[in-house]
């Protein structure tokens, strides 16, 4: 029996339905998905999973952050401190196999809260030859990104999945190998991403990395920054209870720190408030032509005997 083809008024038909329904689907998906991230994660694993989207989509957001040797001359040697915008050359890649042997050459310890791509702890090494880098996030996508540099060396940095909340999930991993603590903690627009329910566990855990006169170095976002004046314009407040805390587009929190809610909230955690400033930028798009009010806090703190 001779097969019957179809029309071809019918197949282009046929095909047009199909993507109609495609399209209809797609817009189904979408729309399901910004209804969820217009809520806050109903759970850790589902905030994780926003993050790990977030360096998925955006994995080249964040450039260097070289100014952090001119705000924090502590974390670097006396050369980077004394010149601070000098270029100072990339780790040069290992050569050999790593051996557990090699990790005592650097006497300092360095602790990065939420190391994302490894923008500001790759810097930082290249500018303190001394220094040995743990490195955590709560993404396992910005710990793939921080491992997949070629600066990654295993005599210079340990990068690992953590969550700054859970300080069991990353104290043993410093502690164990270094049982006096760290010389230096980071955190680096870390704390405005945690709910402000979570900020004291998680200050508390950073201050039990610290060892005895420990440097602990905040820079994070505050109150009268530009994001923050477009958050509630937009109505992206998570809450009437917790007025600075704002949920992004992308499912993610930002929270705006004031001055003394920043420095009581480590001085409760036992350690010395050395500077806690505002830090007040105009930044010009010249692209658009516009320009932007932001505002940080920078921050110092230090682990002293009482």
């Amino acid at each position: 029996m001779p097969k019957v083809m179809p029309r071809y008024g019918e197949s282009r038909g046929a095909r047009k339905r199909a993507r109609a329904i495609a399209t209809q689907a797609r817009h189904e998906a979408n729309a399901d998905l910004a209804s969820r991230l217009a809520k806050p994660p109903a759970t850790a694993a589902e905030a994780a999973e926003r993050w790990d989207a977030f360096y998925t989509t955006k994995p080249k957001l964040f450039k260097d952050r070289h100014v952090l040797r001119a705000a924090f001359p502590e974390l670097v040697g006396p050369q980077a401190a004394a010149d601070p915008s000098a270029h100072v050359p990339p780790l040069s890649p290992m050569t050999h196999p790593y051996t557990e042997a090699e990790r005592p050459q650097c006497d300092q310890v360095l602790v990065e809260v939420g190391c994302g791509g490894g923008n500001a702890v790759y810097p930082v090494l290249r500018a303190n030859s001394r220094l040995f880098a743990f490195a955590f996030d709560f993404s396992a996508r910005a710990v793939e990104l921080t491992k997949k540099s070629p600066e990654y060396r295993e005599d210079r940095i340990l990068a690992f999945q953590a969550d700054a909340t859970r300080p069991e999930s990353y104290l043993d991993v410093v502690l164990h190998a270094y049982p006096k603590g760290a010389q230096h903690v980071t955190a680096f627009w870390t704390l405005s991403a945690i709910e402000p329910a979570e900020h004291g566990i998680a200050v508390k855990g950073l201050a039990s990395l610290l060892a005895e006169d420990g440097w602990l170095f905040v820079r994070d976002y505050a109150v009268g920054d530009m994001r923050e004046t477009r958050f509630a314009e937009r109505g992206k407040q998570v809450d009437m209870s917790s007025e600075k805390l704002y949920l992004r587009g992308d499912g993610t929190y930002a929270y705006f720190f004031e001055q003394q809610e920043m420095r009581s909230l480590f001085e409760r955690a036992g350690l010395v408030c050395v500077s806690c400033e505002y830090e007040d930028r105009i930044v010009t798009n010249r692209k658009s032509e516009t320009t932007m009010k932001r505002r940080w806090i920078q921050a110092k703190f230090q682990k002293r005997e009482r």
